[in-house]
């Protein structure tokens, strides 16, 4: 088919594509001075350096799809029937058929809702500047990023990290710098001479506007990608993931974003048009299964495919220019590459971010130190799901088998017609040869024993352990076993406190590792990219709290300018050295507040402590640990100017001193 007679969206069937034999060239702008057509050699050897790498982690990481999607069936209350089953439902769809007992389920809400409680408080990332000049810039960064939390919705992104990471073992998470940009009217400069613009004043002429391009917000936000398309370095383990010569992820894109993407021109994309002409676009690496991708495929063959899907392997590899053939360095570079269905390239460039770490965050807190997919926490107890499963489901089918009546029949003396009519109050009659014999003899009803009884107190059984090896009990649940004798409020903050000390260590190695890692990325990101001006919100008096909560002094924190509840920010007021600050059992929200609380009267209460210990400041961690956020704004205003009585010699000598001097 010839080119020019392509109508607008047609893509051609799939075949061996031969790039060569279209001649024709849109010119892309190609990085680094490089010829990256498809069809040349450069091309080829690059799509083949990155699909080598991508097919290694694959080998690793497929082995471990099945357990997977095992585990996300099991997440689920759906069984398919089996054909008998389907009958039992055509039947009476009131009849209960195979389920999954949602136990496994409930075990995942209550890890992620400790979870978020502990690691989303009011900042999600804090950081220490190094130096104590760096304190003020350190609170404005912590302000900025906590802006792009906000904005972006980085919760959500987080909460999928986790969920992966209980769940499969594995969660990871890509901060990515973006831009937004709007339209709004400004007025129009016309090029009008001096006279002309004095006329117009003075005539009061209309002011003329037209649209504009305005940037409306820049930040990260995160990308969450799921461990089915993660393609990490196989030889390193999954805390150790900055250590790896590469880490890789498959994308599911169309092909008219992607074209979007390259007219913008921000991310480096080049090659986007030739993704027209090529066939099926899905890679080999894609989670999907391989009936789904022979249907993909079949569909773009009879041209019936309303979308334009393309699956991109991006990889970010550590690697030495010259050997590449991609430039003269002889050090090692953080290159990123895109590869769009297994054949052209779209992206090549160096990564460009100084921080120069793998711009990705894992965890993987069942880790073992050693491999790259370890066995997750609800993978542990699979095994008892499926038990509890066909436990249940036995005990449902033999209730079902019990209550349809079995009967023992002689068909020589019973009309067998009577007998199948299922209606209330039926007459089945006896047949003439057996008038006058009687019943007995005729027809028993057979005695059916369940044998499934005890199946229940099974699955009882099995949950209470379940719950034991997960950690997530009863206790953390909100619920509360019941006993024979009453429990002290005392007595339940000790059991739920115990209980939530063995999910601290789970939590703190989550912290250690993606949290950690996505904290310094973001904000490194942040004052490498940050091109603008911002007012960030703020909550009371912003100079009162660098004193309070950062230990700012007076002078420090003048020089903000701040208006209406916010605080203007420039980039180069971010350019501080600076530390994430390790997650620790001390941020853990309400589990602790009361004994801060106990400590907080304690401390009040001796004189001897309450001089050397802050007093205030401890009422204002029990305070955001409680959850409330605008405790500054109910700081009381103390007028500085205060009397003191003083012996006239001791006056003159602090005037002479220059420590006193007259009011006003």
């Amino acid at each position: 088919m010839p080119l020019e007679s392509q109508l607008p969206g047609d893509i051609y069937p799939y075949t061996d594509t031969n790039f060569e034999a279209y001649n024709f060239d849109y010119g892309d702008d190609y990085p680094e001075g490089l010829k990256l057509k498809p069809g040349t050699e450069a091309h080829k050897r690059l799509v083949d350096s990155v699909l080598k790498r991508a097919s290694a982690s694959w080998d690793v990481m497929s082995s471990r799809h099945t357990t997977w999607n095992e585990i996300t069936d099991s997440l689920t209350a759906y069984i398919t029937v089996t054909d008998k089953e389907q009958k039992v439902l055509d039947t009476d769809a009131r009849k209960p058929v195979s389920i999954v007992v949602p136990q496994l389920y409930t075990t995942l809400d209550t890890l992620l809702t400790y979870t978020l409680d502990v690691l989303m408080g009011p900042k999600t990332f804090r950081y220490r500047g190094v130096g104590p000049e760096d304190i003020v810039g350190n609170a404005l960064l912590e302000h900025v990023v906590q802006a792009q939390v906000d904005r972006f919705k980085m919760g959500l992104d987080l909460h999928t990290m986790w969920r992966d990471s209980y769940a499969y073992g594995l969660g990871a998470c890509a901060p990515i710098w973006t831009t937004q940009y709007g339209k709004r009217l400004a007025p129009v400069t016309r090029n009008k001479g001096k006279f002309s613009q004095v006329l117009d004043r003075f005539l009061g002429a209309e002011v003329e506007y037209e649209y504009e391009d305005y940037m409306l917000f820049e930040g990260n936000r995160l990308d969450s990608i799921a461990p089915q398309s993660l393609l990490p370095d196989p030889n390193v383990s999954a805390h150790r993931i900055q250590d790896a010569e590469y880490v890789g992820w498959v994308s599911h894109e169309n092909r008219l974003a992607l074209l979007d993407r390259e007219r913008q021109g921000d991310e480096g994309l080049f090659n986007v048009k030739y993704l027209r002409y090529t066939g099926p676009l899905t890679s080999k690496y894609n989670p999907r299964s391989e009936d789904q991708r022979q249907r993909h495929i079949s569909s773009y063959m009879r041209m019936e495919s309303a979308t334009n899907p393309v699956d991109v392997v991006y990889m970010v590899i550590s690697l030495v220019p010259e050997e590449w053939k991609l430039g003269k360095s002889e050090y090692p570079e953080k290159w990123i590459f895109g590869v769009a269905g297994d054949r052209i390239l779209i992206m090549a460039r160096p990564l460009g971010l100084d921080h120069d770490m793998f711009p990705i965050g894992i965890c993987a807190p069942e880790y073992d130190g050693y491999t790259i997919s370890p066995i997750s926490r609800l993978e542990t107890v699979y095994g008892l799901q499926k038990a509890i499963n066909w436990m249940f489901n036995s005990h449902v089918t033999n209730v079902r088998k019990a209550l349809n009546d079995m009967f023992i029949v002689d068909p020589q003396r019973v009309n067998m017609n009577d007998l199948k009519d299922p209606g209330p109050g039926r007459l089945v009659r006896l047949r003439k040869q057996g008038w006058g014999q009687g019943v007995e003899g005729a027809i028993k009803q057979l005695s059916v024993v369940d044998v499934t009884s005890g199946n229940i107190d099974g699955m009882i059984s099995m949950i209470d352990l379940m719950q034991r090896t997960t950690g997530a009990t009863d206790s953390l649940q909100g619920i509360t076993r019941q006993t024979s004798e009453r429990k002290t409020a005392q007595e339940v903050r000790d059991v739920r406190s115990s209980a939530a000390s063995r999910l601290d260590r789970v939590v703190t190695l989550m912290g250690m590792q993606g949290m950690h890692d996505l904290g310094y990325l973001i904000a490194a990101q942040t004052q490498q990219l940050m091109s603008e001006e911002t007012w960030v919100n703020i909550v009371g008096d912003f100079g009162q709290i660098l004193q309070d909560e950062y230990g700012a002094s007076p002078e420090q924190a003048q020089g903000l300018e701040m208006s209406n509840g916010r605080v203007k920010i420039s980039p180069d007021m971010l350019n501080i050295p600076f530390d994430v600050v390790p997650f620790s059992n001390a941020q853990r929200g309400a589990e602790y507040a009361q004994q801060w609380v106990t400590m907080l009267q304690t401390v009040s209460a001796s004189e001897e402590l309450s001089s050397k210990i802050d007093v205030y400041r401890i009422f204002l961690r029990v305070a955001r640990m409680m959850g409330v956020r605008d405790i500054h704004q109910f700081k009381r205003v103390v007028n500085q100017t205060q009397l003191q009585t003083m012996p006239d010699e001791q006056v003159a000598d602090q005037v002479q001193r220059g420590n006193l001097r007259p009011l006003g």
